[in-house]
């Protein structure tokens, strides 16, 4: 949470983050069908997730974005808490009571350590605002639930599961597969999560258009055999076309077996063999490795409720091992855990530092540059922003990226304010920005609020009747 306070007062918060704070903020304000502005569609295309609505009450009382970010470190602590107190089950159901071993308390200790030594929890809490940590901690109590025999209250984590979005039922069939078939007791519960998942997944794709079709999109090759030749793809097609050409994946998966197991060693890695993972190994790891863009493997955010739940079946055949009569196996097992641990701490060494300097990049002058900006800033101003450090000017009805690939940004209100800077993620080169700002500065007229530090904030009067503003391309014409 002290993470999230710097971050947020350094504005490192791009448009994911702006599409979640947006919409709490109208839904706060009696706007319940919220119409975000970063991707100009409903919010509820987004991936359509309702947990968002009873977190943007709290806005009534505290109407700042910090929420956002404070709610989704205490999910991603909780689903780590959970991961854990699962392992110390699972240990205690497979040792004895007379067993005097330290191999028990060394197994919790390794998932402690592959808990907080995983590079992909800090990349995924500093990538802006998701609800897939809301989604890992509800999919890790389910799987717990499921696992004691608890299957009531399984199921209602498995309703919760479902409020965040299509990836909450694509999870929670992922998870009712591997009942179905390694669950012995409870194949009936696993086949029942099983098809409730997989008609959450089809009903959303089918009501939020905009979202599904990017996403579908990225396993274009898998039908056309190339990503630059169109073609016409659906879930039914991609699902068509990983049975029909199996060697388009496959290569997919052999170009990035090395990023494939490094985003699997905080898992423990021998936990995606369980019976208990192959659903989520298939939901979360296959369908992230094998998606065009390697964004959606790397993100942290996506992989996260996978790991947390295969570490707890890395632990079982570590368990397996640990406890066995067998002597060698005893012995194997030791090894195994400890090759895991010191590649964990290892990796995290050198990935973690990494992490944090390239989403906690926005120096303190920039930061104090938009500060200024956003202070100076109307609040029923239209913002059109600068990609990257937009997030903090998104609480209000109307706000717009700004990158040059965009022909021209709508107006929707007489004061328009930009907000110009290359300091955050994803942003345009330094040349388009100055083009940008040389064009909403001369040829506009607009009224500099802030020039300093590489950020400049502009204030424009749009005229009346006037509906939308074009944006220059990165050699300075407008289009």
């Amino acid at each position: 949470m002290a993470v999230s306070v710097y971050q947020y007062s350094r504005f490192g918060l791009g448009v994911d983050f702006s599409t979640s704070n947006q919409a709490a903020f109208l839904i706060a304000h009696g706007h319940l069908d919220p119409y975000v502005t970063t991707h100009r569609y409903p919010y509820l295309d987004d991936h359509f997730g309702l947990l968002l609505y009873p977190m943007a009450a709290f806005y009534l009382v505290y109407p700042h974005g910090i929420l956002l970010l404070w709610f989704q470190d205490l999910a991603s602590v909780a689903a780590e808490l959970v991961t854990l107190l699962w392992v110390t089950e699972i240990v205690a159901r497979r040792s004895s009571p007379d067993d005097s071993s330290l191999a028990g308390p060394a197994i919790v200790v390794g998932a402690v350590v592959l808990l907080i030594a995983d590079p992909w929890f800090y990349t995924s809490i500093l990538f802006d605002f998701h609800l897939n940590a809301f989604a890992a901690l509800f999919l890790v109590l389910a799987a717990r639930d499921a696992w004691n025999g608890r299957l009531g209250r399984a199921s209602a984590f498995s309703v919760a599961l479902l409020l965040t979005g299509d990836t909450g039922g694509l999870y929670l069939a992922g998870l009712g597969f591997s009942m179905a078939v390694g669950a012995t007791g409870k194949r009936k519960f696993g086949a029942a999560a099983l098809v409730v998942g997989a008609v959450w997944v089809v009903v959303v794709h089918v009501i939020a258009v905009n979202q599904s079709h990017v996403l579908v999109a990225s396993y274009t090759y898998l039908v056309t055999g190339s990503p630059l030749v169109p073609g016409t793809i659906t879930l039914f097609s991609v699902s068509k076309a990983l049975i029909e050409h199996p060697h388009r994946w496959l290569q997919m998966l052999w170009g990035r077996k090395r990023i494939i197991y490094e985003i699997l060693v905080p898992s423990g890695v021998v936990g995606i063999f369980s019976p208990w993972a192959f659903g989520t190994d298939f939901a979360v790891f296959f369908l992230q490795a094998t998606a065009y863009s390697l964004t959606f493997l790397v993100d942290g955010f996506n992989v996260f409720p996978g790991l947390a739940l295969v570490l707890a079946c890395s632990v079982m055949a570590l368990c397996e091992a640990a406890f066995s009569p067998r002597r060698w196996m005893r012995r194997a097992g030791c090894v195994v855990g400890l090759g895991l641990v010191v590649q964990s701490l290892v990796f995290a060494a050198v990935k973690i530092p990494e992490q944090f300097d390239y989403f906690l990049r926005i120096s303190s002058p920039q930061a104090a540059a938009l500060d200024r900006g956003l202070a100076l800033t109307p609040g029923d101003a239209e913002v059109i922003a600068s990609w990257g450090v937009m997030g903090r000017f998104s609480g209000r009805q109307w706000d717009y990226p700004l990158y040059s690939g965009v022909e021209a940004d709508p107006v929707r209100a007489r004061n328009v304010v930009f907000v110009l800077t290359d300091a955050g993620l994803e942003n345009d080169s330094p040349r388009a920005v100055a083009a940008i700002g040389a064009f909403v500065r001369d040829k506009l007229n607009a009224k500099v609020l802030v020039d300093s530090a590489g950020v400049t904030v502009l204030e424009w009067h749009a005229p009346a009747g006037t509906t939308q503003v074009p944006i220059p391309n990165p050699t300075g014409a407008v289009p």
